[in-house]
Parts: structure tokens; C-alpha cells; sequence
């Protein structure tokens, strides 16, 4: 059977660490023997995070779901998720990430020595850990960027819920009568949305309106200016667009007129 036990360094002077001194004046060496307990669930733990249930903690090591609770919230030697429902070791992850790293230079060294040999020869022990550990520091790391984005997005204020305006209010902002029932018309028509997505903003969209409005209508000013200068071309043109064979003798006879032949 595969032995899926981990390990991670342990400083000799860990018991000198202000807060573990704090922690140790307080609940002695029995807060201390649990805060090492609570470190190897954490290594054992998927991401090396685990969920803030000081009862289910406190049944595995044996001991007062209240000093669990006091060792992980009391002394700053785990850090807790904005909702409180997870804690993790900051340290923990630190020295497993550097531990990660050695150990990948490691395994590339050792496959370098055995280029050209058979490569299954490979001790697969140190693999499988290097391996586990890659995993587990990963799980940690997209575990604390999703963590990070939602508590991100739990601060945005909300968005304020659309109120469609009435025609007085339309009417208002564009000084435009006829525009203002046009446009409450064309967008109670639709459900009040810009292609397939909600309207957002109706003052904006209003101001567009009047914009297009605007430019539709010298348009079409100066399409009509012109047929007015030239109707003669104008006729001839739209002649010319058709069938030539059907439009020929038309056209000639316009042309003879026109040109008093």
C-alpha cells in the first residue's frame, strides 16, 4: 500500500515566536501540543485549509472545542477566510511552496543524471511526493484566488435596480414631445433592452436617440435637396437603374425632351 503521509519543517525555536509565547502563557503546553496538532490536520487537509467546526476539530485531537477555537481566532497563527467558514497556516503554505520548489529542482537533477539510462529505473517515492505536493500547494493557491475574487466582488456595491421613466420624465430630458412617446413606445415594445441585453442606462440610450434622430434627418434633407435641384437627373437615374433593354426607349425619349431635340 502506498504511504500518503506528508511532512513539513518544523523550526527547532518555534516555542521562542511571540505569538506562540502568547499562546503558551495563556493555555500552556497543552494550547501548545494542540496548535501543532491543528498544523498537521491543516498538512493533511485538501488545499491545506479546513472548515471553522471547532466541534468536529476539537473530537479529533481530543480536547475543548473552545481552546480550538481560541488557538485558530486569538493569537494571529492562522488566517481565516472573510466569511469565517475556513482557517488556514499562512507559514504552512510558505514553507510547503519553497519545499515544492526544491523538490522539483531535485527531480529535474535526477533526471538529468539518468539521461540515456532507463528512465523506470527512477527511485518513484521521491516522484510521488513532489508530485502530491505540486498538487496540494496548486489546490491551496486557486483556492485562495477564488476566495480572494468573491470577497473582491462581495464589496462591490450593488447595482441599482433599472426603473423604467415615464413619459413625463422623457419628456423632460429631451424636450421633445413627439421623440419622448416614440421613443417610451419603442422600448416598452422590447422590454426595454438593447439587443438581447437589459437597458442599463435610459438617459444614455434617450441621448442616442436624438443623436440618430438628428443625423436621419439631415440625411434626409439632403437627399431631398437634391432631387429638388435636379429632378430630370434624378428621374433618368432611377430609369438607368433598371433593365436597359425594357428602359432604353425611355430613356432616349426622356433624353429628347430633356434636351429639346
Amino acid at each position: 500500500m502506498e504511504n500518503k503521509t506528508f511532512w513539513f519543517p518544523h523550526d527547532s525555536n518555534a516555542r521562542s515566536d511571540e505569538r506562540i509565547t502568547k499562546l503558551r502563557i495563556k493555555h500552556g503546553n497543552e494550547g501548545y501540543g494542540i496548535y501543532w496538532c491543528l498544523v498537521e490536520l491543516l498538512r493533511d487537509a485538501t488545499a491545506m485549509r479546513r472548515q471553522c467546526d471547532w466541534d468536529a476539530l476539537a473530537y479529533e485531537i481530543r480536547c475543548d472545542a473552545s481552546l480550538v477555537q481560541s488557538i485558530v481566532c486569538a493569537f494571529g497563527l492562522f488566517t481565516r477566510s472573510k466569511s469565517g467558514t475556513e482557517f488556514w497556516s499562512e507559514s504552512l503554505l510558505r514553507r510547503q511552496s519553497k519545499m515544492l520548489e526544491t523538490s522539483e529542482k531535485n527531480r529535474a537533477n535526477a533526471q538529468k543524471r539518468w539521461v540515456g539510462k532507463n528512465a523506470t529505473a527512477l527511485p518513484p517515492h521521491s516522484d510521488r511526493i513532489a508530485t502530491a505536493m505540486h498538487s496540494t500547494v496548486q489546490d491551496s493557491t486557486v483556492h485562495n484566488k477564488q476566495d480572494s475574487t468573491r470577497e473582491k466582488e462581495a464589496d462591490k456595491p450593488p447595482r441599482p435596480k433599472f426603473i423604467p421613466p415615464n413619459f413625463h420624465e422623457i419628456c423632460d430630458e429631451c424636450k421633445n414631445e413627439i421623440e419622448a412617446n416614440k421613443f417610451l413606445d419603442y422600448y416598452e415594445a422590447n422590454g426595454w433592452r438593447v439587443g438581447r441585453n437589459p437597458l442599463k442606462d435610459w438617459k444614455a440610450a434617450l441621448r442616442n436617440w436624438m443623436r440618430r434622430r438628428g443625423e436621419f434627418q439631415t440625411q434626409k434633407k439632403s437627399s431631398a435637396s437634391a432631387a429638388k435641384l435636379d429632378p430630370m437627373q434624378a428621374t433618368m437615374d432611377s430609369i438607368a437603374r433598371g433593365d436597359p433593354l425594357k428602359n432604353k426607349q425611355r430613356y432616349n425619349d426622356l433624353l429628347t425632351l430633356n434636351t429639346g431635340g
